[in-house]
């Protein structure tokens, strides 16, 4: 369990104000459907709040990197306790705001290069990333893996589609039961998916 602090907004803020960063800053960076799914496979579940800050922060991995070392020699801090603490830091918000959850950090620090991948990734076309975190999602819950709990809200809404005028796509919203608390959930990708599809394209499982 941890509080969070100064994340506001809805993902999809956060995504839409990405894509015009990633327009600019964003160098070619193309990654297969196979490699996107192993990508984000281990935080797709976790709640829209806090994968919104994930995928901000990723695109700063200088700034992550610092982080996960301020975390590793302050283990005594987190919630908005660690977050007040380093905002005389020059990191990037959403790379202050992940210092309220250690465990996720350390999970950053054991796999920069995926970090940095997410990063690419998100700035290069959020939009096919938010629809992988989507299709995961949805995967997840028709495994009977994703459901509504005492930590967390789960919402399934039916959306009109971008594609044609007609049809609808499934979105699925995560959110804390609690607005103040913000539960980081632990999960085997190659389990809670069901049988994964890529036999080549495996993805990580973070053992805290």
């Amino acid at each position: 369990m941890r509080k969070l602090l100064a994340i506001s907004g809805k993902l999809l803020f956060v995504v839409m104000l990405c894509m015009s960063l990633g327009a600019a800053q964003a160098q070619d960076a193309a990654f297969s459907e196979e490699q996107l799914d192993q990508m984000m496979a281990p935080i797709a579940l976790y709640p829209d709040s806090l994968l919104a800050q994930i995928l901000m922060a990723s695109t700063y991995p200088a700034d992550v990197a610092e982080a996960v070392q301020w975390s590793k020699d302050n283990p005594d801090q987190e919630g908005d306790a660690a977050v007040e603490t380093v905002q005389d830091k020059t990191w990037d918000p959403s790379v202050m705001s992940l210092v309220a959850f250690p465990q996720v950090l350390a999970m950053m620090g054991e796999q920069p290069d995926w970090v940095q991948n997410v990063g690419d990734a998100f700035l290069a076309d959020s939009e096919t990333v938010m629809d992988t975190v989507q299709k995961l999602r949805l995967k997840a819950k028709e495994e009977g893996n994703l459901e509504t709990t005492e930590q967390q809200t789960v919402t399934v809404e039916e959306q009109p589609s971008t594609e044609t005028a007609t049809s609808t796509e499934t979105i699925i919203i995560i959110e804390p039961a609690d607005p103040q608390v913000v539960y980081v959930p632990y999960y085997n990708p190659t389990v809670v998916y069901g049988v994964w599809w890529w036999p080549r394209y495996v993805p990580w499982y973070y053992r805290p």
